[in-house]
């Protein structure tokens, strides 16, 4: 692991880490551009080099000068097979107490250091998340859409009902979370590919306080086609796995929740999960009728398993009746 700068003989200890898991080199000037434009210059900024087949150690030395920097470079490529080991090992090379991990193509908007801190100091100790609301940018960085905005707070529950329900988007990118509170709860969600693992995690990190956005400043999260957003055929099998297995995970969550709280089981709330996991298999090309779908559930080592299986088995009655029934009635109406 090569270094640009010495960690441990940093007198100056600072209170936020951006931590950077980078392998693409596209955008990376153009992110570290924004971070070395804060108003507020309390960080210091981490990237991560997975082994990259590009030279990631020049565009950092650009600004080695405008921020504070260290770059260390793995020896072998671990997100191209587990990206959460990744931001995990990226995570462990910071020390700060507030961890912001950046992904290699987006940007902020100059005041969102200033403003995070801002709000730390009316807060006080009362939140382990915070978050920025965003803009979603093309590989111009035109903008493409602005997402809904997040409630000014939003307790973990709400967060998976509105994102099950679509009402909300998330990234990695628009959140700043406390190292203390993130090794309490084990660190990242892992699922195949990092998928659905930071709506996990952001989920643990809510437990109690919930969710606190930051009114103002916003990240810009790019759709590049080149992050795991965008869906390759290579990957589509663990998109699935991880799919399936965070479904599982929300039910065990929530429902151990329930038995240790005085929280009421709201298992009913969830029942949009089943369409949004419709959706999910049907953005990845997945037929319902696929028998090699069927196994993959019942080869799970899910607690619940029964629960799946019951949406699964809705889910193949709608896709029947969307795909058949309603194009059939579409079809008589049409001979009439």
């Amino acid at each position: 692991m090569n270094c640009m700068h010495d960690a441990e003989n940093d007198q100056n200890m600072k209170r936020l880490a951006i931590v950077i898991p980078a392998y693409k080199a596209a955008y990376l000037d153009e992110t570290l551009r924004s971070i070395a434009t804060q108003t507020c210059k309390d960080f210091v900024v981490y990237v991560g080099d997975d082994a990259s087949a590009y030279d990631l150690r020049s565009i950092c030395e650009r600004w080695q000068h405008d921020i504070d920097l260290r770059y260390y470079r793995f020896e072998n490529n671990l997100g191209l097979h587990d990206l959460v080991a990744q931001w995990e090992r990226c995570v462990a090379l910071s020390r700060e107490p507030w961890i912001c991990l950046f992904c290699d193509d987006d940007s902020m908007e100059p005041e969102c250091v200033e403003m995070f801190y801002r709000e730390m100091s009316l807060t006080g100790d009362s939140y382990s998340i915070y978050h920025f609301n965003v803009d979603i940018i093309d590989a111009s960085g035109n903008l493409i859409r602005v997402p809904a905005k997040f409630p000014r707070i939003l307790s973990g529950r709400e967060f998976a009902i509105k994102r099950f329900n679509f009402q909300i988007s998330s990234f990695v990118s628009e959140y700043i979370f406390a190292r203390k509170a993130f090794k309490k709860v084990g660190g990242f969600q892992s699922f195949p590919r990092g998928w659905c693992s930071d709506d996990a995690t952001w989920i643990k990190l809510a437990n109690g306080s919930g969710i606190k956005t930051i009114a103002g400043p916003k990240v810009k999260w790019r759709y590049s086609g080149q992050n795991i957003c965008s869906l390759h055929e290579h990957d589509r099998e663990e998109k699935i796995k991880a799919s399936i297995q965070y479904l599982e995970w929300i039910d065990r969550y929530f429902r151990t929740r329930s038995a240790s709280t005085t929280e009421t089981t709201e298992g009913e709330k969830f029942i949009p999960a089943r369409t949004w996991l419709y959706k999910q298999l049907r953005s990845f090309g997945v037929s319902l009728w696929d028998k090699d779908l069927w196994k993959r559930v019942l080869w799970s080592r899910a607690i619940d398993r029964e629960p799946l299986l019951k949406a699964l088995s809705r889910m193949l009655l709608w896709d029947f009746k969307i795909n058949f029934i309603d194009k059939l009635s579409a079809l008589k109406r049409g001979t009439k």
